[in-house]
């Protein structure tokens, strides 16, 4: 199911980007979006899920696990989140971004565990952070937090936790 997309291991998500991704942005391009209906509406989750051109690191990129702890420093000190809250954001959207393939980008998306609730309080446990780190240098290229929203009816959302 697509909308499980995010939580997709690299090297189907490169493969989507590369077998599939090219067609739906035609379509979308194209300006009938018809065909990536589900009933009546676009299926937005095809949609986001194109918007980008995920790879696989290769040799001389930045390790994932590395990129990853750079990316918690960024949250904890950009966002000012303690070492103890950030331990409540146990699901970790992981991507491998290529659409520059000089300049390939891992991507974060820090959300809370469905019981953080409490712990956090719910304006906390609302948010949720994306950084980018940059690879292979480990430079930050951005950090952002944003508002969980549910139901999911906003492409500009999702392609947030994509």
């Amino acid at each position: 199911d697509i909308a499980y997309f995010p939580a997709w291991p690299l090297s189907l998500k490169a493969e989507y980007a590369r077998d599939i991704a090219p067609k739906v942005r035609a379509i979308v391009d194209g300006g009938d979006l018809a065909p990536l209906c589900r009933s009546e509406d676009p299926d937005l989750y095809v949609i986001a899920a194109a918007a980008y051109d995920y790879g696989l690191p290769g040799e001389g990129d930045l390790a994932q696990e590395d990129a990853l702890e750079r990316a918690r420093e960024t949250v904890r000190e950009r966002f000012g989140l303690s070492q103890e809250a950030l331990s409540r954001y146990t699901d970790v959207l992981v991507y491998f971004d290529a659409t520059d393939p000089d300049a390939p980008l891992w991507r974060f998306v820090f959300q809370p565990e469905m019981d953080a609730r409490d712990a956090l309080g719910q304006t906390q446990y609302d948010l949720r952070y994306r950084v980018e780190i940059a690879s292979p240098a480990g430079d930050v290229a951005s950090a952002e937090a944003f508002k969980r929203q549910v139901p999911v009816y906003d492409l500009s959302y999702l392609k947030n936790l994509y």
